[in-house]
């Protein structure tokens, strides 16, 4: 009789200290957003990459940008990087995904990384007679942890959500049936292919486009 009072005594006091200290039970995790961006325009004379030969940069039309977004749900951190970049290669990835853990925490293994395949961009990598300016992916590099190191500082409560639209007058089909006779040759001399990529727009030769669009 005594244990059992002794007991509901200790229980009783517990419950009393627990509710007059407020101890409240953990919290939920919360989903958070941060997004950035990284200028990486190159300067004027760097090589540019897309064509079949050696191109320089001799003027800047739009600034080239890394766009970063870091998800973080309490428990896993992820961030996504896009550039303005025709191609990067893996040698210069690895060294974006180093540098950003070396500077955020980030572990390599949670950031993807990609490039949008822009024709007038500045060579990271060498490819078809361009050469990339060892400087400007060094300056690539920095850029783009740059951008994921703001984007982890600019996160803040957010909800995710999906849409979609439909934009006909951005996309068309590159592939066209040209009438009969006038497929011009292909690098290999031969004329027997069905349809061109990239025919002369309007065209009188053009029949139709191989297929639909996705708007």
């Amino acid at each position: 009789m005594l244990a059992r009072l002794l007991l509901f005594w200790l229980v009783l006091v517990a419950t009393f200290t627990s509710q007059l200290m407020g101890v409240e039970s953990p919290r939920p995790k919360q989903f958070r957003a941060g997004a950035a961006t990284s200028n990486i325009t190159p300067r004027i004379g760097v090589s540019i990459n897309g064509y079949f030969n050696e191109r320089k940069a001799r003027n800047i039309h739009d600034d080239l940008h890394a766009r970063c977004l870091v998800l973080d749900n309490g428990a896993t951190r992820l961030a996504f990087v896009v550039c303005d970049s025709c191609m990067i290669g893996r040698e210069t990835m690895d060294a974006m995904k180093s540098r950003i853990q070396r500077r955020t925490g980030l572990a390599a293994a949670h950031i993807l990384i990609s490039a949008t395949h822009s024709h007038t961009a500045p060579a990271s990598v060498g490819l078809f007679l361009s050469e990339p300016d060892l400087a400007y992916v060094d300056f690539l590099i920095g850029r783009v942890a740059d951008g994921v190191d703001r984007a982890i500082h600019n996160l803040a409560p957010a909800k995710i959500a999906w849409g979609a639209v439909d934009e006909p007058d951005l996309v068309s089909n590159r592939r066209w049936r040209l009438k009969p006779g006038t497929m011009p040759a292909n690098p290999f001399g031969r004329t027997n292919e069905l349809v061109k990529m990239n025919p002369t727009p309007e065209s009188p030769n053009l029949v139709e486009p191989t297929g639909p669009v996705d708007p």
